[in-house]
């Protein structure tokens, strides 16, 4: 997927980078049935990162709040043209769309075990790695900032989980919230899961949960 560089030996890793370089121990879980990778930042990585960051994601109690706003808007019960539709949009390996810096290349090093040469194996990443404790904060600016952008220039109201986002709009609105955030996300240049595309719904699934 182009996410790391061809495998490398040691031995090729000090030619590259005779000044030094850092490795990070690759391993797998089982994610509901999915395989996902993850790199083991605690042995030495993570203890060179701090932030006083906080994380902005969203709550259920947020929708709810939502919906209230658009009652006092229309100032009555929100059915017929006016009942509540929800949509949602997963981004496309979300961490793997942030690339990563040249000058910070050789402490993005992962490792593996090869069981065929009985040998460890190391390739450099090209984007950010699941398992860093920085991560999720570098990350997390990303969807805040899309979220920013559709309330603040087109008045979408949308909210975010991490690299999930919803969208409440009434029904009269036509779906136009969800359509403008599509594009305003295509403009930026971020990739969604279209085959995770929620569109428009009285009752939406969301993070393994019904929203009505």
């Amino acid at each position: 997927m182009g996410f790391v560089s061809d495998f490398m030996s040691e031995e090729e890793l000090d030619r590259i980078y005779p000044d030094g370089w850092a490795a990070l121990m690759r391993f797998v879980i089982n994610q509901s049935g999915k395989l996902r990778a993850i790199d083991n930042g605690a042995l030495g990585h993570n203890q060179t990162f701090t932030s006083s960051e906080a994380i902005h994601t969203t709550s259920a109690a947020a929708g709810a709040a939502l919906a209230r706003g658009f009652r006092r808007h229309h100032g009555g019960k929100l059915q017929g043209r006016w009942r509540l539709m929800a949509a949602s949009r997963d981004m496309w390996k979300a961490y793997r769309q942030l690339p990563v810096h040249p000058r910070q290349e050789h402490l993005i090093i992962i490792v593996v075990f090869d069981p065929v040469s009985r040998c460890w194996r190391f390739a450099r990443a090209h984007a950010l790695l699941f398992g860093l404790s920085g991560a999720v904060t570098h990350f997390n600016r990303v969807p805040t900032m899309l979220v920013a952008a559709a309330r603040r220039i087109l008045a979408i109201p949308v909210q975010h989980f991490y690299d999930d986002h919803r969208l409440l709009e009434p029904a009269i609105c036509q779906s136009s919230g969800w359509k403008w955030f599509a594009k305003l996300s295509d403009w930026l240049g971020w990739k969604f899961d279209a085959g995770k595309d929620q569109p428009p719904m009285a009752i939406l699934p969301l993070l393994g949960h019904l929203e009505d």
